[in-house]
């Protein structure tokens, strides 16, 4: 790649883009194509996937509004959902395990995101696991499963007329 920083600014700016394009819930949360950039990033950058993540959290720990609905500052971190944040973060460190297929890689990320949205949501809330996963899994698994398949697809047809992985 012969100008990462160019590539990382883009593809951080896109993710706050992802962010913003959001569906409202009743429960407080809502629907928004950030995991599908977190997919997208991880499959076009692999190992580097996880500076474009902590750009964008630090980005929004400083107060600017790259959240969903335009939020940002360490309230949002420290909140209830904040544990999908750092999920993400966290996620992106499986691309380490280049002889796993990506589709299962990223499969993995999504269990790992969960993981730390839901252990996170326990402890800020004061529910347990049983509720915590009551509330949060069945309102957005299918929706992420759709935006992986969505990322996985796009990443193959982007590298099917661009080399991703050497351009990025």
């Amino acid at each position: 790649m012969k100008n990462k920083t160019a590539y990382f600014a883009i593809f951080t700016s896109l993710l706050v883009i992802f962010s913003w394009i959001s569906i409202p819930l009743p429960i407080g949360v809502p629907i928004t194509l950030q995991t599908f950039g977190i997919f997208l990033i991880s499959l076009i950058f692999q190992k580097d996937s996880w500076k474009i993540l902590l750009l964008y959290l630090v980005l929004g720990a400083i107060g600017l509004p790259v959240f969903s609905n335009f939020t940002g500052g360490i309230g949002i971190i420290l909140g209830p959902t904040g544990g999908f944040l750092i999920g993400f973060l966290a996620a992106s460190f499986v691309m380490y395990f280049k002889r796993i297929p990506n589709i299962i890689l990223i499969f993995l990320e999504l269990i790992i995101i969960y993981s730390f949205g839901i252990f996170w949501f326990m402890i800020s809330t004061a529910n347990d696991i049983t509720k915590a996963i009551s509330i949060l899994v069945p309102t957005f698994i299918w929706f992420d499963i759709a935006k992986l398949i969505l990322a996985f697809t796009t990443f193959k047809i982007l590298n099917r007329y661009i080399s991703l992985t050497q351009a990025c």
